[in-house]
Parts: structure tokens; sequence; C-alpha cells
């Protein structure tokens, strides 16, 4: 080989090599520049999230319910039935959370949502009628207290809310009668007689706990709403007829002082049977 050949390949092969490393330096430094490089805030805002399951944001807002963070799981129910918008569980414990804080319009339109998922679930016509109940909307809650009624006629929390319903609309006997397929007619005057306290009906508060010691002389409940409204009594209040004779006594059986409904109403303690604590979702 001549010398001048010799010169030739040395120069090409250090040209090539030359021109083969700026190109290898450039693309290494390009890539450490995109890992080193923090993202831009639209870049992050912008960004998906990941997709979280609705059972896992269902579940959060049980948790989040069971802390009294009402808010919150409202939050989480809404995201649960947004990735499942069949989730029947998903309206029911948003319209509960809604009815908590009273956002009651919300809890109505959840509690509809779910029934026209599952027509058939006497829970949700009582979850219903116990949000309007405490939006005062009584006629609409004693339509849907009926309801669960006819989908499961022994479901006693629907029974005893609906003689609250009717108490409200003032139609007392109609009341006792209801109660009085839960519990003992004593309790079931007395049931009356709490809400009419409610109510501050007085009147009809000492006539139906007169009727309720008319069957049972000796019901402490009654003596004791008796003895608390004669020691704040200025003015007597004058007999009158009895507020619901239609009432057919049942079995006397001690009765608990407790709240049977979903949550109380105002600071009304009922009267209830132990066996009338039907389970809701």
């Amino acid at each position: 080989m001549s010398s001048k050949t010799a010169t030739y390949l040395t120069l090409s092969l250090f040209l090539f090599s030359s021109g083969c490393a700026g190109d290898f330096q450039q693309k290494w430094a390009e890539m450490f520049e995109r890992f080193d490089r923090k993202p831009k805030d639209s870049e992050i805002r912008d960004a998906p999230d990941p997709s979280i399951a609705p059972e896992t944001h269902y579940a959060s807002g049980l948790m989040l319910e069971r802390q009294g963070n009402f808010g919150g799981a409202a939050e989480q129910f809404e995201k649960a039935i947004e990735g499942d918008p069949s989730m029947v569980d998903g309206h029911n414990r948003l319209g509960m959370a809604h009815t908590r804080m009273g956002n009651f319009e919300s809890a109505e339109a959840s509690f509809r949502r779910a029934i026209e998922l599952e027509s058939d679930a006497p829970a949700l016509q009582n979850n219903l009628g116990f949000c309007l109940l405490t939006a005062r909307k009584y006629k609409g809650a004693e339509t849907a207290f009926r309801e669960a009624l006819k989908l499961a006629p022994d479901f006693e929390r629907a029974r005893m809310n609906l003689g609250i319903a009717l108490a409200r609309q003032h139609r007392l006997g109609d009341a006792a009668v209801e109660f009085s397929r839960v519990v003992p007619a004593e309790a079931a005057y007395y049931n009356v007689g709490v809400v009419c306290l409610d109510m501050d009906d007085h009147q009809q508060a000492e006539r139906a706990f007169r009727e309720s010691l008319a069957v049972k002389p000796d019901y402490e409940p009654a003596i004791k709403r008796l003895a608390s409204m004669n020691s704040r009594r200025t003015t007597p209040v004058a007999p009158k007829p009895s507020i619901a004779p239609n009432v057919t006594p049942k079995s006397s059986q001690p009765s608990n002082v407790t709240v049977r409904a979903n949550r109380p109403i105002g600071e009304m303690q009922l009267a209830a049977d132990p066996t009338a604590d039907t389970p809701s979702p």
C-alpha cells in the first residue's frame, strides 16, 4: 500500500469516528436532559389521575361516614357513582350522607335514583321516607313508608317511622294504631305523646300519656313524663276525649326507651319493642 493511500484511509477513519462520537454524545446529552428536567405545572395538572375502582371510593366513603365526616363521605360516594352509575349502595349512602348534612333535595334525588335501580328494596323506600320526614315533608314521607310496608309488611322500623309521620300531620289516632302494631298499647300512646311534645303540643301530649296510663297504670315512662309536665304547668289542662279509641291493646311486654329510626327526630325518644330494629342499609 502506498503512503498516499494509507494517509487517505487514516484521514477517512478519523473523520468517520469523529462524526459518530459527536452524534452519540449529543443523544446521550439529550437523554440525560429529559430525565433531569422537572415537569411543568401544566404538565402535572393535565396528567390523568390514576384509575381507582368504584368499590375503593365506596369503602373510603364508609370509613369517613363512621368518622362523622359526612362531607368527605359524600365526595367518595359521588366518585364511586361516577365510576359505576348503577351502584345502588353508592346512591343510597350518598343520600344518607346528604340527609345528615341537611341537604334534603340532594338526598331525595339520590334515594329516588337508588329506587329506580332497585324498586323492590323496602329499606330504600324507608330511607327516602326518613329524608322527607326530616325535611318536614310529612305527606311524602307517609307515602314512602307505606311503599316500604307494601314490600315488607313486617318492616317495623318503617312502621314506627310511619307513626311519626302521621302524628306530625296531627293524625294522632292513626299514629297510635300504627305504633300499636309494633309495641304494646301503652307504649303506642306514649309515643304519640312524645311526638306531640316535640311539636310543642302539650295538651295533646298529656292526653296521650294519660291514655297510656289508662292501659297500664304503672307504665313508668308515661308517669315520668306527666310528672315533669305537672312540675312546669302554670294553668290546668281540661281532660279531653280519647285520641285513639280504635287501638287494640297488644299484650304487655317490657319496652325499651330508645329511638328506632336512622337517627333521632329532634330530642324524641320513643318506646320501642326490642325486636323493632329492622336493619337498613
